[in-house]
């Protein structure tokens, strides 16, 4: 089977982000339930501490793919939105789909750290967000999420010697 074209991935990616933007959307206007925000609050708390002492390494990244897939599964799951957890699941089938499809540049940890704290700062803006009831802002900022995959995408496809490292395990 031949390797996903750019186009494609980039696409999944676009896709998941209009998803979960729908989600959080949702999650503000109809108010998320207590379990909805502790198990979201927790992967950003969890987050956090991972990183909280400035280093970065594919341990640390393992642990995030995780912590990082509790927090998009819980938008999705408390939006309350059979239709939407259907084609969402459909989504993350896609190459770079999923949440937990997180690449890693080990040459450059520095500039890594930095865009792993960045996505843990707009799930804390996401959450805040959705506790504010404030649904428009919610759906912005979860496409701008996104957009940390769109453009960590783009850079490796201009160094494919970069994408092959950032993609492995």
């Amino acid at each position: 089977m031949p390797a996903p074209a750019l186009t494609d991935l980039e696409g999944a990616i676009e896709i998941r982000g209009v998803l979960e933007g729908l989600a959080a959307r949702k999650l503000a206007e109809q108010g998320a339930s207590e379990s909805t925000l502790k198990r979201m609050i927790d992967a950003v708390e969890q987050g956090f501490r991972l990183f909280q002492d400035g280093r970065i390494d594919q341990e640390r990244i393992l642990k995030f793919k995780s912590i990082n897939q509790s927090f998009h599964l819980a938008l999705i799951e408390g939006a309350n939105s059979p239709a939407l957890r259907q084609v969402y699941q459909q989504a993350t089938q896609l190459p770079m789909g999923s949440a937990s499809a997180v690449g890693f540049d080990s040459e450059h940890p520095e500039r890594e750290f930095r865009r792993f704290l960045r996505a843990q700062e707009h799930h804390q803006a996401i959450v805040e967000a959705i506790q504010r009831r404030q649904g428009a802002r919610a759906q912005a900022l979860m496409i701008e999420h996104a957009q940390i995959s769109l453009a960590y995408l783009s850079e490796g496809a201009s160094n494919k010697a970069w994408l092959k490292r950032s993609s492995s395990p």
